[in-house]
């Protein structure tokens, strides 16, 4: 993985800002790393990095057709490859259940998760074209999982717009794991666990964080949570291990945090 260029969005904190850190440690890697706010940089010790390019992307934006030829102009005045893009932006501060959520609630979540990363890979893919790595990983969570749901959480996560948009998105990294075969992408859905960044509390968009605070945990749940939970930290370069060792051989699972195969 070194001397690589990586695409990264949701960098301005929790696991978005770490894979930043991590990737920079190696010199020779290049982080383009993306924000929602281009004056909401985190760390100076990060952001003055030479290797690092900062860019906006919002997926909030209500023009988004204009942010995303602004981004495929910036990345051509760049005029760089791209071996990597990790989509890690999204919305997790679901609080309803199937029935509790509005329509409105299903959309936002489905047009920031589900089409957001991949609306964002369609502009990535020609300069993806001009490297020959060509690895596409879309975050996303054992929550959009069909049939590994851990359903002992519903009543203690309630999430389902959440969970919608990651099924969707589970299903569109599937099909463009086919339909980009031939070209040489490699293309995966990633399970990272349940990541404690350790947010206050106005940043409650946290996997860890959003388990209901009152809740009475039986042996089940509780020995998911402690195999499943991680520092950010451990998260991430459990994450960029999965990266590094990726093969043709990957190409469309579903992976988990410890290389094992998820269920769709």
């Amino acid at each position: 993985m070194t001397g690589q260029t990586y695409f990264i969005t949701g960098t301005n904190r929790g696991i978005g800002l770490e894979l930043v850190k991590q990737l920079l440690q190696d010199p020779s890697n290049h982080v383009i790393a993306t924000l929602r706010r281009v004056d909401d940089i985190p760390e100076s010790t990060v952001t003055k990095n030479p290797k690092l390019t900062i860019l906006r992307l919002d997926y909030n934006m209500d023009d988004p057709e204009t942010q995303y030829n602004a981004l495929s102009q910036e990345l051509a005045a760049l005029d760089v490859g791209i071996d990597v893009f990790i989509a890690n932006a999204a919305k997790n501060d679901a609080t309803t259940n199937v029935l509790d959520s509005s329509i409105e609630q299903y959309l936002n979540f489905f047009r920031i998760n589900t089409l957001g990363p991949v609306q964002t890979f369609k502009i990535l893919k020609p300069f993806m074209l001009k490297k020959k790595t060509r690895k596409v990983v879309f975050t996303s969570s054992i929550l959009g999982s069909i049939g590994g749901f851990p359903d002992f959480l519903s009543k203690h996560y309630p999430c389902a717009p959440y969970s919608l948009s990651k099924a969707g998105l589970n299903l569109l990294g599937k099909e463009l794991s086919f339909e980009l075969a031939n070209e040489g992408f490699i293309v995966i859905n990633y399970h990272p666990g349940l990541i404690n960044t350790g947010k206050k509390d106005e940043f409650p968009n946290d996997d860890y964080n959003a388990l209901k605070q009152d809740f009475k945990p039986d042996q089940t749940i509780l020995d998911f949570v402690v195999k499943n939970t991680f520092s950010v930290q451990e998260g991430v370069s459990r994450e960029l291990k999965i990266i590094k060792g990726l093969t043709a051989s990957d190409n469309g699972k579903f992976l988990a945090h410890d290389g094992s195969e998820v269920e769709y």
